[in-house]
């Protein structure tokens, strides 16, 4: 079903492929993102994730980081989206939120300004200053968790 879902999208919205499934790095994020599928259909350069279950608000970082990471690959996506699969059939949906880049961003950077250790901060549902793991950050990090968290839980 899914073959035939992605055969349907592909007939239908006459995408011309530029590339999918090629890992890709930013040493701006340090973060590195493998996007199903990038190029045009029409007039507009798109990043697409292809999902066989439900929408989840996860999905819009997803493609915000794949944004990213091609940017950085001289691939600039103008739309991104995620092509659902299901039933022999299709669904684009598209995330238009310009925030989504700078949440990633965000969480991007309080991930990596602390060790893996103290990643156990984003384990947490809470406000992280209750968690002990926090209190044993410079100034800084704080910062970079407290806005990563901030960024996250906009997606949970």
């Amino acid at each position: 079903g899914r073959v035939l879902g992605i055969k349907k999208f592909i007939r239908n919205s006459g995408i011309k492929f530029t590339g999918g499934e090629e890992p890709r790095y930013d040493p701006a994020t340090n973060c590195a993102a493998t996007a199903d599928v990038w190029g045009t259909i029409g007039l507009w350069s798109y990043v697409i994730d292809a999902k066989r279950g439900a929408k989840a608000k996860s999905h819009r970082l997803q493609t915000s980081c794949q944004a990213i990471v091609l940017r950085a690959n001289d691939f600039r996506a103008q739309k991104r989206a995620a092509l659902y699969l299901r039933d022999n059939d299709y669904r684009l949906e598209h995330h238009e939120d310009p925030e989504d880049e700078t949440r990633w961003r965000a969480i991007a950077a309080g991930y990596h300004a602390m060790t893996p250790e103290q990643r156990a901060v984003f384990q947490v549902e809470e406000f992280p200053l209750r968690n002990e793991v926090f209190k044993t950050l410079t100034d800084a990090q704080k910062r970079a968790v407290i806005n990563a968290h901030a960024a996250r839980s906009h997606y949970l």
